[in-house]
């Protein structure tokens, strides 16, 4: 969760506190994101062991990408996990 840098769209940088948002962006469902449940950054959540395809966040809007929370199924986590 970061917020996109304003001189350097390009870059992210950690916001102070996370979005605290618990539905997915692009479904409407939960994302089940530990951190934003949390409030800090210091827990575990599902997302920090699955690597996200550029395309995928792509499907967020400008405004939401670097902060939001995709769900795992949005995520594309449930096909990954699966492949050998």
């Amino acid at each position: 969760m970061a917020c996109e840098d304003r001189q350097d769209p390009g870059r992210h940088r950690l916001s102070a506190v996370p979005l605290q948002a618990p539905d997915c962006p692009a479904c409407g469902g939960p994302n089940g994101c530990a951190v934003a449940a949390a409030g800090r950054f210091d827990v575990a959540c599902w997302c920090s062991a699955v690597r996200i395809a550029p395309e995928r966040l792509a499907i967020l809007a400008p405004e939401q990408r670097g902060i939001a929370c995709l769900c795992r199924h949005c995520a594309g986590a449930a096909e990954s996990s699966a492949s050998p």
